[in-house]
């Protein structure tokens, strides 16, 4: 049985391979016994939860992370204790690119909503919170004391909703959004509903009223939750699906992203002795365009602090980073995973891959064309054979061949620091 207390032996299991890595002074036992020592005594004793947390500002919002590493131990401890009993297993992101491929090829008609929550985290209504808290039996005393202590903590301090950058605000968050979710996933005109964090996608029978079913959404999200209707996009097939002729050009249907991916939806080419319904519509996948240009942001960057500090061999190092594959530490699962543009869009095919062609062509335009800001000043500050290394790097070739390079994390680290937060 779990055991939610908060002792020696508990805490001790929230102890991760990464954390020796970011704090290497942990591997001395004699540090790691007083983190977790002082873990325990602020769990049974007092622990002031307003100064637990550090702010600093990303993209124009705060995020927030743990001030000392004893209070990210109990933080780990309490988002167990809450997803031990509250948290639902979900599916992986390739998982749900999958499944997602295969509900869009139905020859049936369907409509597509890709909604977003406005200002989602800070949004958060904590009565809601508090309501699953206080009805909960499973749910121990003491980690309701501290997640009630937590959210009032952060209102006295003139925040609102709950702390960006936590994973105990994510599982907050999906508290606050369960009857949401599974009121939406029960609508007799869905047949498909995800939501990840802020991001909702939802595929229906075409029967419902566009506007009804939206007015619906925006009444059914808690309180203090708002649709960003910016971020909106409706499309739907034209009905059933219909063949296109095996001499015409395949008839694009739809076309949106999710999860970094591109999702275009085509006809079928017409296949002789197939009947109507027998037909399943074409679904290709790309790297989304939002991602696109994000790469494309990042090469530039790449060049300008090439062109402020002339280090060629960090600009070579930043271009095969963005065009390769590595592995990186995945914290919340304590292992490795693996990277890069083959392994976060591996069902793209790089036959037919438009982001691929034109990364490569971006690319070579900048490294050999002269013309503009960034490509002039390379061009007066690098040799031929310089500028070569820089064309024989290739996103396609690096996709199709799985390029893998070994980046330490120091190496990491300043190879990401021209363009972080891109």
């Amino acid at each position: 049985m779990y055991d939610q207390s908060f002792t020696l032996r508990t805490i001790s299991n929230e102890l991760r391979k990464s954390d020796f890595i970011k704090r290497p002074r942990l591997r001395a036992e004699t540090v790691k016994a007083q983190e977790l020592k002082n873990a325990v005594e602020k769990a049974n004793g007092y622990w002031n939860i307003g100064n637990c947390l550090l702010e600093s500002l990303l993209k124009g919002k705060s995020v927030f992370r743990s001030a000392e590493f004893s209070d990210e131990l109990l933080i780990r401890k309490i988002n167990n204790n809450l997803n031990k009993n509250f948290g639902e297993t979900s599916d992986s992101r390739d998982n749900v690119i999958a499944n997602l491929r295969e509900l869009l090829s139905e020859g049936i008609e369907y409509r597509v909503y890709r909604l977003d929550i406005k200002n989602f985290y800070e949004s958060i209504n904590h009565s809601l919170i508090k309501h699953h808290l206080d009805n909960s039996q499973l749910i121990s005393q003491p980690t309701k004391r501290f997640v009630l202590s937590f959210l009032d903590e952060h209102i006295k301090r003139g925040r609102s909703g709950v702390p960006r950058g936590l994973s105990l605000s994510a599982t907050l968050a999906n508290v606050a959004m369960k009857e949401f979710d599974y009121k939406i996933k029960q609508h007799h005109n869905v047949f498909y509903y995800g939501r990840y964090v802020d991001d909702i996608i939802i595929i229906t029978d075409r029967k419902e009223m566009t506007h009804k079913f939206l007015k619906l959404i925006r009444q059914t999200l808690p309180a203090g939750l708002f649709l960003n209707n910016k971020k909106q996009k409706i499309c739907q097939t034209s009905g059933d699906v219909k063949p296109h002729k095996a001499d015409a050009p395949p008839i694009k249907e739809l076309e949106f992203e999710y999860l970094g991916y591109q999702f275009i939806v085509t006809s079928p080419k017409t296949v002789n002795g197939m009947r109507p319904g027998q037909y399943h519509r074409e679904v290709r996948l790309d790297i989304a365009k939002s991602k696109i240009n994000k790469t494309k942001t990042r090469i530039a960057r790449s060049f300008l602090s090439y062109n402020s500090d002339k280090n060629f061999e960090m600009l070579l190092s930043r271009l095969k980073f963005l065009s390769s594959n590595f592995s990186v530490m995945d914290a919340d699962r304590d292992r490795k995973r693996m990277a890069g543009i083959f392994y976060n869009y591996h069902r793209i095919n790089p036959q037919e891959s438009e982001g691929l062609k034109d990364l490569d062509a971006y690319l070579i335009k900048v490294a050999s064309s002269g013309w503009g800001n960034i490509s002039s000043k390379l061009h007066s500050t690098t040799t031929v054979s310089q500028r070569r290394k820089i064309l024989r790097i290739s996103f396609a070739r690096g996709f199709s061949e799985k390029t893998f390079l070994h980046f330490s994390h120091t190496k990491m680290s300043e190879i990401q620091r021209c363009w972080k937060y891109v």
